[in-house]
């Protein structure tokens, strides 16, 4: 999980994104860069500090059908693949460089 710590705030996180291209789901918090990063993914995001809706989101997991979790875990893997993987990343990274 992200976290914050005496005003330190996880910028980044790739364990979020490993996680997500091994087919697992995540819970993220809106800390940091993490909804910049990671908006837009099939993923829940909850307020940062908001325990009950982590506790919330987490159960949630849990209790899905192990087909259903299959399938977020397969769309997490998805959404990193078409937003993130190197050669999205690389290609966007070529058209900045390019308008230099």
């Amino acid at each position: 999980f992200p976290f914050s710590w005496h005003g330190y705030q996880e910028q980044g996180n790739f364990a979020i994104g490993e996680n997500m291209a091994c087919c697992n789901p995540v819970v993220i918090s809106n800390n940091g860069s993490l909804p910049d990063n990671y908006g837009g993914a099939p993923i829940p995001m909850v307020n940062e500090g908001d325990k009950e809706s982590l506790k919330k989101e987490i159960s949630k997991l849990l209790d899905m059908s192990d087909s259903k979790r299959e399938k977020l875990g397969i769309d997490c893997r998805k959404w990193i693949i078409d937003n993130l993987s190197i050669d999205v990343v690389g290609k966007q990274l070529l058209e900045i460089l390019e308008l230099t």
